[in-house]
Parts: structure tokens; C-alpha cells; sequence
């Protein structure tokens, strides 16, 4: 998950504040008049510090699990998380690259030294969340296989990605990325790779979180305006640094079966 807190943030910019705003977006969902949660297992894919994690504890009854490459957030999750689990969770972060390239899943999963958590990896998950981290995965097609490959294969399986898109015509060909790696996330091309890897998309919210910051560093404010946000320098009293404004999206989708 992107670190939000970057910088001054304004109003309800805040990550902590998005973070609110996408776990009661989550819980307020129902499948053919059916809520999605409570739901008996989870997995947060760039779980970070665990901040939407522990919103949802109450409303997962048996596991939640995350996984990020930052041996930091694995830790501050597992910290700030796992005292807070009832008797019967199992609450846990992970730290792999599950979009290691080089490497088959089966070897990624065989590379996690720790049994119980490649136990926890290969579970078939009712409920697949990732937010702010998909507009850094290179190749949306290997990470929504990855993903297909945790996910449950039935109608309780669902797939949410909360993130920030782009509904115009990608370009031809994308411009060289900045040190931050983020990239624009085009919703065509999202939604070609979700076809092809088996998934159909049920809903999309293109509005379902306002968003607006401020945020001190330059680099920063260019990737926000090439994923479609609305950049102004602020002037506003003594703060420094870009206001920036947009849309925090969500996309609901569910393997074909």
C-alpha cells in the first residue's frame, strides 16, 4: 500500500481517513442481496501496516492474512494486529514477492521458510483486497494470475482493487517511470487482463472515495497527475507543496465459473 502520509494532508486526504472510507465502502456491499461480509477468510495483497486489516478483523471470522516485500510493514502489521485477534483467528503478515517473475509460485512459496505461514498461503481466500498497490505491479496480467491462484474458486470468491484509475485510452506506449514506480492504471487495460486471466467484473465504483491531499515533494505530485488527478501548487496559507484532487476507485470482481 502507498505510504499517504507523505507530506501534508488536507480534509479527509488523509490515509487513515481512506482507509475508513474503503473499509466501509467494503462492508457495505451485498451479492444478490447478500453482504459480503462476515467472511471467513482474507487476504490483503500490499497489506503494508495492516491499517485496512485491522478495520476488518471483526467482520472475518477465521483468517486474515497479509503479505508485502517490506520486511518493515510485515512487522509493524504483525505488531499492531495480531494482539487484537480473537480466540479462534488467525491473524498474520508475511513477508514475499508473490510477483516474483523469476521464480514459479510454487517456488516462491516453497522459498517462505516458515511452514505454518506457506500453510497460510496456500488458502483458498473468500475475499482478496488490494489497495494502492496495484498501480505499481508491472505486469497486471502475472498479478491477477497470481491472485486467481489464492483466490476461491466459487461464488463467495471476490477480488476488490482499490486504486486510482484512468478511464481514457492508454497510449501507445508508455513514457519511462519515475523513481516512485507508480504508473498510470488504465481501466481498458484492467479490465483486458481481468478477462483474460478468468475473472469478470461485477461492479464498478468510479467514484466511491473523495481524495484530497497535499503532498510536499514534486516527484510526487507528477505521478498523480499522470494517473488523471487534478494538480495545483499551494499557496494556501504557510504549507508548502501540491494540492492534489481525484477519486479513489474501486473495481469488484470475481473469478468465471
Amino acid at each position: 500500500m502507498d505510504n499517504l502520509d507523505e507530506g501534508q494532508h488536507s480534509g479527509f486526504g488523509t490515509q487513515n481517513i481512506l482507509v475508513n472510507q474503503v473499509s466501509q465502502y467494503l462492508l457495505s456491499l451485498k451479492d444478490e442481496s447478500q453482504p459480503i461480509f462476515p467472511t471467513r477468510c482474507m487476504l490483503d495483497f500490499g497489506c503494508g501496516s495492516g491499517s485496512l486489516t485491522r478495520l476488518m478483523i471483526p467482520h472475518v471470522t477465521t483468517t486474515l492474512v497479509g503479505v508485502d516485500t517490506s520486511s518493515r510493514a510485515v512487522s509493524a502489521f504483525n505488531h499492531l494486529n495480531g494482539p487484537l485477534k480473537a480466540k479462534d483467528q488467525t491473524i498474520k503478515a508475511i513477508k514475499v514477492d508473490l510477483l516474483n517473475t523469476a521464480e514459479s509460485f510454487e517456488e516462491i512459496l516453497t522459498s517462505v521458510e516458515n511452514h505454518d505461514d506457506r500453510a497460510l498461503l496456500t488458502e483458498s481466500f473468500d475475499v482478496i483486497v488490494t489497495m494502492l498497490s496495484f498501480h505499481h505491479f508491472p505486469d497486471m496480467d502475472h498479478a491477477l494470475s497470481i491472485l486467481r491462484k489464492l483466490i476461491v474458486r466459487s461464488r463467495r470468491g471476490h477480488l476488490f482493487i482499490a486504486d486510482f484509475f484512468q478511464t481514457g485510452p492508454p497510449p501507445v506506449k508508455e513514457s519511462t517511470l519515475s523513481v516512485s514506480a507508480c504508473h498510470p492504471l488504465y481501466l481498458e487495460m484492467l479490465n483486458q487482463a481481468l478477462s483474460r486471466q478468468g475473472f469478470f467484473k461485477i461492479q464498478m465504483d468510479m467514484t466511491a472515495i473523495r481524495v484530497r491531499m497535499v503532498v510536499k515533494s514534486a516527484v510526487r505530485a507528477r505521478d498523480y497527475k499522470r494517473r488523471g488527478f487534478k494538480v495545483f501548487r499551494n499557496e494556501k496559507g504557510k504549507k508548502d507543496g501540491y494540492l492534489v484532487k481525484g477519486h479513489l476507485s474501486v473495481l469488484w470482481a470475481r473469478l468465471e465459473t
